[in-house]
């Protein structure tokens, strides 16, 4: 399953078929910034919960997130800064 836009910025995720309720949710996912995959879709049993726990907690605190070197950079700068860091 997709959420949002690979040429811009989404989360794809899937679960392992061969889960039998009730379990916990296992599967694969990776995140997509501007047409680049960060993750592996095929690293098999991830905890999903977890990851989208930590997402969630990274979205609600993105001023902490910020730092000051990247003060007065165009966006694509930045991405390009993170690109070569991964």
């Amino acid at each position: 399953m997709l959420f949002g836009s690979k040429s811009s910025f989404a989360i794809e995720a899937l679960t392992e078929d061969d889960l039998t309720p009730p379990s916990e949710v296992w599967g694969r996912m990776c995140l997509w910034c501007q047409s680049t995959m960060i993750g592996k879709l095929n690293e098999e049993y991830c905890g999903l919960f977890t990851s989208a726990k930590v997402l969630r907690s990274r979205a609600d605190n993105l001023d902490e997130l910020w730092d000051t070197s990247f003060e007065g950079l165009p966006a694509d700068q930045i991405f390009s800064i993170f690109d070569r860091a991964i």
